[in-house]
């Protein structure tokens, strides 16, 4: 489909910045969003081309397509907009920076002797409980009872 490149480079950026694409199935729409003031069939067309060299993944559901971008389509992407190769999608993780020392399980170990002092009973009074309480722990003792409504 013919459309200006000027749609299909703000196509490629508003996916690459979102990492998604929701677009409503009705292709006549003259203007997608607020945003993105492309016709719904400019989009529509531009994505399919793009799940065609398996560089986003579709999702149809309720009227609405789901275009969400892969890794080879940020790859792509990356060098069609001519970006940095440290710019990523917005639906990708970026890694956590350790800032600092790691923490330690030594100060929680420290902090669990502090937590044992304030319960009420010390952990050997749990060991000596009595076992012989509760529902089953006697016999059981049957005593005549009543059977469809009248005494035996």
């Amino acid at each position: 489909m013919f459309m200006p490149k000027a749609h299909r480079l703000a196509i490629y950026e508003f996916l690459f910045k979102e990492g998604v694409m929701v677009v409503a199935r009705d292709s006549r729409k003259p203007i997608h969003s607020e945003e993105l003031q492309i016709p719904s069939l400019h989009i529509i067309h531009t994505m399919k081309s793009l799940k065609s060299k398996n560089f986003v993944r579709e999702q149809y559901c309720w009227g609405f397509y789901y275009w969400f971008l892969t890794n080879e389509g940020i790859i792509n992407l990356r060098q069609i907009i001519n970006l940095a190769t440290r710019s990523s999608a917005c639906s990708v993780p970026r890694p956590l920076r350790s800032q600092g020392e790691p923490h330690s399980n030594n100060q929680r170990s420290a902090n669990k002797d502090d937590r044992q002092s304030w319960r009420r009973h010390p952990p050997q009074a749990a060991k000596e409980k009595a076992d012989d309480v509760g529902a089953g722990t006697g016999e059981l003792k049957f005593r005549g009872g009543f059977s469809r409504g009248y005494r035996k």
